[in-house]
């Protein structure tokens, strides 16, 4: 009797071995994140919040859809956004990656900037937030670009987070517009089929 596996024995080992060892992969937290599914009045995109002036507008690198910030024009230092919202503990962090596209007809001016900002939230409301400016007057218009950050870590007391992206307008100077896609967030502690 031969005491030495067969090959056959060894290769499905290996096979079931390298199951439990695959990397596992962060699935996208947010709802619609492509700006795909449109909601019948407002909010404009299902699954978004929205304040300001927004829209949609033809898509920048995915589906039919995308979404277009401008801003609000209200005479101070303003935002137009979308938002969303999920659930986060303490200590947490966020991948967060998406697209964006500034139009050379309503370039960014002045100190105006494209912005996404991670809120963090409590049961009381908002207790601290990270705001990351993706692009300014200097940030060339008409070309695609992605944007890819992690947040700093949920601060004591988050059961929530706020996800947005926006555009930031300075007094006096012309409307910009922003133009987002393909917005992910994801989070380490949360793989597929966990939480």
């Amino acid at each position: 009797m031969n005491s030495r596996p067969s090959s056959m024995v060894i290769g499905v080992l290996l096979m079931v071995g390298a199951v439990f060892v695959a990397p596992v992969q962060a699935q996208c937290i947010l709802a619609n994140p492509s700006f795909e599914i449109l909601d019948a009045g407002a909010p404009i995109f299902s699954g978004w919040n929205q304040f300001g002036v927004v829209g949609s507008t033809s898509p920048l690198v995915h589906g039919e859809h995308a979404a277009k910030v401008t801003g609000p024009n209200s005479g101070g230092w303003n935002v137009s956004a979308f938002w969303q919202s999920h659930d986060a503990v303490p200590g947490e962090q966020f991948d967060i990656t998406g697209h964006f596209l500034i139009p050379s007809l309503a370039p960014l001016a002045g100190g105006s900037l494209a912005i996404v900002n991670v809120e963090w939230h409590d049961a009381g409301g908002m207790i601290d937030y990270q705001s990351f400016d993706i692009a300014d007057a200097g940030t060339p218009t008409d070309e695609e670009y992605e944007f890819s950050f992690t947040s700093s870590p949920a601060p004591a007391g988050t059961i929530r987070i706020h996800l947005l992206v926006g555009v930031l307008q300075e007094p006096g100077t012309a409307q910009p517009t922003v133009i987002y896609d393909r917005v992910h967030s994801t989070s380490p502690v949360r793989t597929m089929g966990s939480r």
